[in-house]
């Protein structure tokens, strides 16, 4: 059940194996309980279904490309209050000096 959920269903990329009922996303659910009975590892598997249908098929992507999945959402939170406290401040200056105070 592990790896129906890390593979995408490779005949709309929309959902994961594990929760499409086309026929592509039956077939791998087959393969894949043959593939664990006969002994295969999960990068074994995950590196047959990368080699057949590219990156693509993987839920999250490997490397690099998963570190910036994962980091980039606080980078650009972090930048934008940064940015969102400069602008305040700028603002609260530029009012200051026009009302004289």
């Amino acid at each position: 059940m592990r790896m129906e959920n890390a593979l995408m269903a490779p005949c709309c990329w929309t959902q994961r194996v594990s929760l499409h009922s086309s026929e592509a996303s039956s077939q791998i659910k087959t393969e894949i309980t043959e593939m664990v009975t006969a002994g295969k590892s999960d990068r074994e598997i995950l590196d047959y279904y990368i080699a057949k249908y590219g990156k693509r098929i993987l839920v999250e992507p490997e490397g690099a490309a998963s570190y910036w999945l994962h980091i980039m959402p606080f980078a650009v939170l972090f930048f934008g209050g940064v940015w969102a406290a400069l602008m305040i401040r700028k603002w609260r200056i530029r009012s200051q000096a026009a009302s004289g105070i």
